[in-house]
């Protein structure tokens, strides 16, 4: 299946040369008019599934920060410090490991 922007401006050319009365030009019109449907009803229904995520996660937020408001301020900190250190953590990147000389490595031949 052709994609929705290929689909539209191939209908477009074609209206231009071809009578607008007859039955395959309908069909195309319908097919159109359809696909436009489908996608209309697909990017709401992706719009409305990214507010319930949004939704939740928000509320996971709410409760989270609650409990963390019933701490005591050395626990608070000590969370902030680990949250710190695990964000550093899970960004570092560890720099890829040098080949070893003097080994064999398939593909590798000197001539």
């Amino acid at each position: 299946m052709r994609s929705f922007p290929d689909f539209s401006s191939s209908a477009g050319r074609f209206h231009f040369t071809v009578r607008d009365d007859l039955p395959q030009v309908q069909l195309m019109d319908q097919k159109l008019d359809d696909a436009r449907a489908a996608l209309h009803e697909n990017v709401t229904s992706s719009i409305n599934q990214l507010k319930l995520t949004l939704n939740t996660l928000d509320s996971r937020i709410t409760v989270a920060e609650k409990d963390l408001g019933r701490l005591p301020g050395t626990e608070r900190r000590l969370i902030g410090i680990q949250r710190k250190f695990d964000l550093n953590n899970s960004v570092y990147t560890y720099p890829p490991r040098a080949p070893r000389r003097g080994r064999y490595s398939p593909g590798f031949y000197h001539y």
